[in-house]
């Protein structure tokens, strides 16, 4: 195989919510929670934030970022679970610190210790009826009938996967306006994983439910996820439009090399054997090299992996 080399191009700018010139609009519906300069910082020294946006109603959101940038930590503040030194978290018009709101709020966070509260899966489901007043034993129902679980189950005997799908199938029960999903699907198999996006789906459909996601699933992002905010070592390195990620950064196969790529309009990056550019603005880039009589061979869209590495690369 033959050695690949590449070179990262500086200047471009990238074209998060708010930046020229693919900003995307958000929609005009109003938000179902906002962070304003929320800070947090923990005794090994780790400070998250001060962290600004907001996840629009009615939307999926999905929280993107590597082991340890304060994914979990995000959303245990959000839960009022831990409490931010600095900045303000505002949940479906109030905190999740006030009952009501709390009530409308479906979560699944990344660690379960349901054994602590009953010995079965019914006894548990039990407890979460007396809390949540919209609560649906048809829909559990449903829920543990397709997950293949069982209201006898004992709860200290559950696998790491059948936990995740129980804690998947207690919030959406709960008939939420607001799910709150911490690696939802961490430990599930492929069928149970399917089942999980087509539930999730049908939770959407009725249009003014909100999810924020946190996952390191590409096929999660890919079937659900409206925007994208790219979390790293605490800080928030844009919010995206998805659609707009995949349209606009590709990768282009050239028959030769611009003999300055750096004036292409979008290029990024350029890979060597084979000869192809990085583009953050496809429909422009296509323009210059058209202009250039340079042929363009293939196109394909980048891998998120690889756009959180750029986008990284750009807030630095």
């Amino acid at each position: 195989m033959k050695e690949m080399s590449k070179m990262t191009l500086a200047g471009s700018g990238h074209y998060g919510i708010g930046s020229a010139p693919f900003a995307m609009e958000l929609e005009a519906s109003s938000a179902a929670m906002t962070l304003q300069r929320v800070v947090k910082s923990r005794d090994n020294g780790f400070m998250l934030g001060p962290l600004d946006f907001e996840v629009k109603q009615g939307l999926v959101t999905a929280v993107l970022g590597p082991n340890g940038s304060g994914k979990s930590t995000l959303f245990r503040l959000i839960m009022n679970l831990l409490k931010p030194e600095e900045g303000e978290i505002a949940i479906l018009g109030g905190t999740a610190a006030h009952i009501d709101v709390r009530a409308r709020i479906g979560y699944v966070p990344d660690l379960t210790d349901y054994a602590g509260i009953a010995k079965t899966v019914g006894e548990l489901a039990d407890f979460y009826a007396f809390w949540y007043p919209r609560w649906s034993a048809r829909q559990f129902t449903e829920l543990l009938d397709a997950f293949r679980l069982s209201r006898s189950f004992k709860l200290k005997s559950l696998s790491k996967g059948m936990e995740r799908k129980l804690a998947f199938s207690l919030a959406l029960s709960q008939e939420p306006d607001f799910l709150l999903l911490d690696e939802p699907t961490s430990g599930m198999d492929m069928t149970s994983f399917r089942l999980a996006m087509d539930f999730l789906q049908s939770f959407m459909e009725e249009g003014n439910r909100t999810i924020l996601l946190a996952t390191h699933s590409v096929e999660e992002v890919k079937r659900l996820a409206d925007y994208i905010v790219f979390l790293d070592q605490g800080s928030v390195h844009g919010v995206y439009e998805k659609d707009s990620l995949f349209e606009n950064w590709r990768r282009v196969w050239v028959d030769r090399m611009p003999e300055n790529p750096g004036v292409i309009a979008g290029v990024r990056a350029v890979e060597m054997n084979p000869t192809r550019l990085i583009t953050e603005d496809w429909q422009n880039t296509e323009r210059d090299l058209n202009q250039r009589d340079i042929r363009i061979s293939h196109v394909q869209p980048l891998e998120l992996d690889e756009l959180a590495g750029y986008l990284h690369q750009e807030k630095r």
